[in-house]
This record gives structure tokens, C-alpha cells and sequence, in this order.
């Protein structure tokens, strides 16, 4: 009984029992011959995507959204939240009752309050107030809003002792930065 091979097209006798594919296309095909007829007998069911209401070939029963609206970022979370509102709104609670600080009313005494306990813990008034809110290296006053940077003297951000603190202002703090690393380099280059 004479089979016609599925790539080529040609008439064979087949040595092998399958008989989809003639001696020529599967050494030329090799181990790949079995998956290319798989995809070409599968059928792939189309279906609608769910943000722009294209068709496109579905190759997974969840898939929902098509190539060009999966780039879209948290798309799938953004359509998971608007089926599940109870759920997301659970959720959210969770997280607003585990973070109370981050979640807390942003207003500018509240993220300079969280910035001092998280950075300076606690210290960061108490060191400005002893310095006078004067600026260490040049004396400018530092009392107007936001030229107060609270410097970490020995530069280790964990080591938040009231003595570690010094007073700088907006100007003087990158160039204090500058002047130790440039020291610490040609330290290093000494060696």
C-alpha cells in the first residue's frame, strides 16, 4: 500500500508502521519530524483577547490576552483585580494592616518623621537642635526648608548614636562625600 509523505508530498512504501513520512524527509528531518506533525495536525482553537478583542491562536486553554497585550505591564493582575474586587480589597487590607508607616498619610511630616525613625533612629531633631540647625563646615543656617542633611560622621548607616551625627547643609554634604572617597581612592592607590 503506497502512503503519501506529509512534507514532500511524494508517494513511499513505508518501512515503519506510522507512515506519515518518507525515508528522504526523515533523515533530512530527523528527531524534529515528530513535533512538526504535531503542530501541524493540532488543532489551535482561536480565540478573543480580552483587552483589544482580537483574534489570536490560543496554545494554552488559560491564555487570554494575545502577544501584543501580554507586553502590557500587570495586565493580568489589572483584570484579575477587576473579577475579584472582594478579593483584592482583602488583600489590600493585609497589606495595610502589616505596613501601617509606609501606608500612613503621605504628607511631608509624615515621610520626614518615618525617614528619622528608619535612618536616624529617632536622633535626627535632637542633632540638628544641638547643632543650632548651623551647618558644621560653613556655618550657613540650615533652619529653612529642607537645606538640613543629618551626616553620619563615621559614614555607617546603622550606627545611629546621637555622637555619630553631624549637621550639613544641601552644599556642603556632597563635597564632604567628594573630598573622603577621593582621599579613600588614593589611599588605596597608595598601597
Amino acid at each position: 500500500m503506497d502512503y503519501i509523505c506529509i512534507i514532500c508530498k511524494q508517494q513511499f512504501q513505508p518501512k515503519k508502521k506510522d507512515g506519515k513520512f518518507c525515508d528522504n524527509c526523515r533523515r533530512k528531518y530527523g528527531t524534529h519530524i515528530a513535533r512538526t506533525y504535531k503542530n501541524l495536525t493540532r488543532s489551535i482553537p482561536l480565540k478573543i483577547c480580552g483587552h483589544c478583542s482580537k483574534e489570536f491562536s490560543a496554545f494554552n486553554k488559560h491564555q487570554r490576552f494575545c502577544k501584543e497585550c501580554k507586553k502590557i505591564p500587570n495586565i493580568v493582575y489589572t483584570y484579575w483585580r477587576k473579577e475579584n474586587p472582594e478579593r483584592s480589597k482583602e488583600i489590600q487590607r493585609n497589606y495595610r494592616s502589616r505596613n501601617v508607616e509606609l501606608v500612613r498619610k503621605r504628607t511631608r511630616e509624615n515621610q520626614v518623621k518615618l525617614n528619622d525613625k528608619l535612618r536616624f533612629g529617632g536622633f535626627r531633631l535632637q542633632a540638628l537642635q544641638r547643632d543650632n540647625f548651623i551647618c558644621q563646615i560653613c556655618n550657613k543656617d540650615v533652619s529653612s526648608k529642607n537645606m538640613a542633611i543629618v551626616h553620619h560622621i563615621n559614614h555607617i548607616r546603622t550606627d545611629n548614636r546621637l555622637d555619630n551625627f553631624q549637621t550639613l547643609c544641601k552644599s556642603c554634604h556632597p563635597k564632604h562625600h567628594y573630598k573622603t572617597r577621593k582621599l579613600d581612592s588614593k589611599k588605596h592607590f597608595i598601597r
